[in-house]
Formats: structure tokens, sequence, C-alpha cells
């Protein structure tokens, strides 16, 4: 059994006159903060606020200086709600503002951050989890975190009016979540009435909306229970290795995303956009709408050592026409991250900058619909035309990762593989006798890698005699054309999970399973997977999964891209970016981060 690491719960030590002038001012931003969010008639918060931010620039951690960071990133659209932000740049900046429970460290192993999931396993198939939180975690309003903080994360994502990045976490086999989710107990029953029916979505849908009219019948999760102010027990009914990934919850403030919201209500939340309340190392003090420029300011009460850095500004470069080595290069930035190419590469090398490269979490795969090609050895055929790295070698040089086997080579379960699948296979008459013509979707711009890539497929495809078009698209669009056979292959990028479990895109039953593979011996080889304990049984079975997808070639693995981030040694210390360098990117280096005193 894995054994969390214990958290003292020691006396405060007493605080000095600059701690409890920072404490005044959190408590006058507080204040606020309820003012303006739950009591809308006031009209005087803007005025209020003025008052603030004079309070509030003479409050500051005690040794912390107002040296800024400059962060070039992705695009920022001022959505900092950590349940619905998507873009790039948002999530660059939650990574300041927020914590996990566990962070993700060497070998893409969850490792405890601030806090810890542990397990055992009861009776014939439960497993009951404890999330262990530490007991000196402030929120930037000064408010504690407590283990009601994390449980109403879990809630909120099981809310069925909750369509945010952690929507399926219903789908976790939590005691008593799906009487939650349906707000119904008998809710087995009823989804089976439904389960011949064509319409089969819609009318759940409705069903749902039905029993979430007339207010909450079902308010409580039978398998999550709060044990003290900073733990809780989560019992699945089964073994999934997925559990502890899903259970790793963002640290939010219950207080500050509940004032109106009920279950039922998810919408009040998605309101909580530029404004968020985390206990990160800083929060977000302003955000220009105009420049899409975020200034965030250390949180004093963060429980880590006090930044450097006592302020940050996050800069959305996504539209920026220059390359993204300029930014460090001309002092536009002192961090920046982007996708390693050969050109990005060659320009860093020699200057001021220091730079490390990781792979990217996600890897772009083509895939051929079996509603379209039946047949197993045409569609071994298909992915062996269009196989081609040149364009990649072009663009990348050697800063990417070739992928033969669908799954992420972060995993320490993925096998060795160093040549392609299908490179013996012999291109024959039978391919254009089946294939006549067939359509490439495309889950990306124009512009695009991946629409390159599937460009360059298509033109491969037609000079062999089979009239292939390239449709651009969105991933509903692409669903709903790969049922019924519309959509023969597609190029899509494949998001790297948080464990080697592949169920939702190979099982018969699986919700990512738009190919519509259907193998007995694979359905089997997933659901051991998904309950498999250890190291060595996982690590066989998901060779022998990954072997029988690949005889069905209903994915072919293209690359991985790589990122690399550089840091400007005329603003931090060179010493520094080296003790930082194993980090997930610079999600949790900036806190880490010295100033360059030269």
């Amino acid at each position: 059994m894995f054994t969390p690491k214990l958290y003292s719960r020691a006396s405060r030590a007493s605080k000095t006159d600059k701690q409890i002038k920072g404490r005044a001012c959190l408590c006058l931003y507080k204040w606020y903060m309820i003012m303006v969010f739950n009591s809308r008639k006031i009209k005087s918060a803007v005025a209020l606020l003025a008052v603030l931010a004079i309070l509030l620039s003479s409050c500051g951690k005690s040794g912390s200086k107002e040296n800024t960071l400059k962060i070039a990133t992705g695009k920022i659209t001022g959505n900092f709600n950590p349940f619905y932000a998507t873009e790039e740049g948002d999530r660059a900046v939650n990574s300041q503002v927020f914590r996990t429970i566990q962070k993700t460290g060497k070998n893409n192993k969850l490792i405890n951050s601030v806090g810890s999931i542990s397990y055992e396993y009861t009776g014939e198939s439960k497993t009951k989890y404890t999330v262990t939180i530490r007991d000196d975690l402030k929120f930037s309003d000064g408010r504690g975190v407590t283990i009601d903080d994390v449980i109403f994360f879990y809630y909120f994502c099981a809310d069925a009016s909750y369509d945010g990045v952690y929507s399926d976490f219903y789908l976790n086999d939590i005691d008593g979540i799906k009487e939650y989710y349906y707000d119904d107990t008998a809710w087995k029953s009823r989804l089976a009435e439904f389960e011949d029916d064509a319409d089969k979505d819609n009318l759940i849908k409705k069903y749902i909306e039905k029993n979430y009219k007339d207010g909450a019948d079902v308010t409580e999760i039978k398998g999550i229970r709060r044990v003290d102010d900073y733990t809780c027990s989560v019992t699945f009914n089964s073994r999934n290795i997925n559990a502890v990934s899903a259970l790793n919850a963002v640290i939010v403030s219950k207080a500050f995303y509940t004032g109106e919201y009920v279950k039922g209500s998810a919408s009040v939340v998605r309101n909580f956009t530029t404004m968020s309340m985390g206990c990160g190392p800083y929060f977000v003090s302003n955000y220009n709408a105009d420049t899409h420029k975020t200034e965030l300011k250390i949180n004093t009460g963060y429980e880590g050592k006090t930044p450097r850095f006592g302020r940050l500004e996050f800069s959305d470069i996504s539209e920026s026409k220059s390359d993204a080595a300029d930014t460090v290069l001309k002092g536009k930035a002192d961090v920046m991250q982007t996708v390693a190419t050969a050109s990005v590469v060659n320009k860093l090398n020699g200057s001021h900058v220091k730079y490390f490269i990781t792979n990217d979490n996600s890897y772009t795969s083509l895939f051929i619909n079996t509603r379209t090609v039946k047949n197993d050895t045409v569609r071994k055929q298909l992915m062996k035309a269009c196989t081609d790295y040149s364009y990649l070698d072009k663009t990348y040089g050697s800063y990417y990762t070739k992928v033969y086997m669908p799954l992420s080579v972060r995993f320490e379960e993925y096998p060795a593989v160093n040549c392609p699948y299908y490179s013996g296979d012999t291109i024959t008459a039978l391919l254009t006798k089946e294939v006549t013509k067939i359509n490439i979707y495309c889950v990306s711009a124009e512009g695009s890698e991946e629409k390159i890539l599937a460009d360059g497929m298509a033109e491969k495809l037609n000079a062999l005699g089979i009239k292939a078009k390239v449709v651009l698209c969105d991933y509903a669009q692409l669903a709903k054309d790969a049922a019924t056979g519309k959509a023969g292959m597609w190029i899509m990028t494949v998001p790297d999970g948080a464990t080697c479990d592949k169920y939702d895109y190979y099982h018969s039953g699986g919700r990512l399973n738009l190919t519509g593979l259907s193998d007995d011996s694979i359905d089997a080889l997933t659901e051991r997977i998904r309950s498999s304990t250890g190291f060595s049984e996982k690590k066989g079975l998901t060779v022998g999964l990954l072997n029988a997808v690949m005889e069905k070639a209903v994915e072919m693995p293209i690359y991985q891209k790589q990122i690399i981030t550089a840091y400007s040694t005329d603003t931090v210390s060179s010493e520094s970016v080296d003790s930082v360098s194993d980090c997930d990117g610079y999600a949790y280096a900036v806190a880490e981060l010295q100033i360059n005193e030269k």
C-alpha cells in the first residue's frame, strides 16, 4: 500500500508587525470580495477598490521585492476560472494561482505537493482512498484551506449542469456518484429504458434536466466522507488505476465560488473569470482585456518559500508574427515556453538565455474508421501509404519524438519501440480496389501542422489513384461524421492522460472510441489494465494491448512535439534555472527562481 507523507500540524510562530499588517490588508481584501460578489446592489465597489489598491500598495510579504518577472505565453482570454479555463495562456496564469494536491514529477509520476493520496483495498473489489492536505495552506484572501474546499471540488465536478474541463468526473466509479449526478437513486433502471433508442443521448439529457428542475433530491455522494478538517475518504466500487489522478483536485475556495451556487446552477460559477481564488504563490491583481496582459502579485499566505519576484507579468504572444525566441532575446520577456524547432534552438544557442527541452503532454495520431474501411489488412496498407516524416524533419530537425505505438512515451509502461510498426507491409492492388475515395478529417485549423500533414497524406493517396479530400472540422463534427462513416480517416492531437489506461479509446464501449473498434480480446485487456495493481502486470498487459490495437490498424501515432522553456539570465540567476530544469515547464519553477543580482 502506498504510504502518504505525513504533515505536521505544529502551532504557528508569533507574527511580526509586517505579517500582522499583511493580514489586516488581506482582511480588507476579503471584505471587498464579499461585498462585490455577494451584494450586487453595492454601487460603491469601484470606490472601495480604489481605496483597497492604495492600502494594498503598502502590503507585502516580509522580505519580498517588487521585482517583475515577464512571462510570454499562449492565448490569454482572461478566463482564470480553473473549472473552465482551456486556453494555454489562461492555464499558464492559473499554474501560479492554484495548486493541486499532487504534482507531476519525473517519469510522469504523481508526487506529493500540498497533500497526499493513499489507498487500501477493501472487500472483494472496493478501494478506499484517503485524501490529506496540509494544515498551513492559505488562500490569497487570508482564509485557511480545509478539506471542505477539496470536497467542494469533487461535488461541483459531479454536478450534471457543469460542462467544463472536469465534466467527466462523474464517470469515476465512486460509490454514489451516479445517484448524485443523475439526481435519482433509480438511475440504472431509467437509463436502461433509453438503451435501444436512437435518440438516447437527447433522452438522457431531458431526463437529467427534469430531475434537476424541481431541486436536488440526492444531495450527498455516499462514497465521499469528511474525516477531519484536513482529511477525507473516497470509496471506489472497483480497482481503477485512474483513481489517484481523478482525485488530484485543484485546491479552490468553496467560500469564494459558492456565493450563489447550488446543485444544478453551475453557470453561476462559470461567471467567475478574471477574479479567482487559489493557494498558489501568486494571485491575479490585474487583467487588461485590450492588451491581454495579466499581472500577478504574491499571495502573502503562500506556504512555500517567499518568491523572489514580487510581480509576474504574463503576455499573450499567440498572435505575434515574430519568432518566439525573439521575446527573450530582445528583452520582451524573461521566461518563454514554445514548441521546440531547429530555428528556435539555433537562435538561442550562444546567447544570454538558458533553456531545457521536454516532451509535450500530447501526441498526434492518424486514425482510420472501421465503419469505412472494414478490412484490417487494407487499413494497414493505408497506414503504410501515409507514413512520411519529411515535413517534420524539415520543420523540427531533431526536436520532435517519433511515436510508434498509440501511447505517449512519457509512461514507464510504454514499450521500447524504435521502428514503424507497418514498415514491412507491401502496398498492393487490394488497397485501391477496396478504397476508391476517402475523406481525411483534420481537427485543427488551416495552416496547422496537422493540416499540412493531412494534405501530404491526401497527395500520396491521390497519387495511388484514391480520391482523398481533406476536411477541417471541430471534434463534435468529427464524432458525428465518424459515427456515420463519412469521416474515413482523421488526424488529431491526443491529450496525454495521467495513466497508461486507454480504455476510452479502444474498448467497444469507450466514450472516445470514434473508430468503431470492437474486439472481445481488446475489451478484456483494457478492463484488466484498468483494474491492475502491480507495475509488472500493468506493463505486460499494456504491451499486449498495443500490439493488438496495431494489428487492427485503427491508430498510427505520428509524432510528439518537444517543448522548450527558456530563461533570460539577464534577469534570472543561472544557478536557479539549473535547479528547476526538472520542473514541469515553469508551472512549479517560477516561485523557485532567483533574481540575477549582478
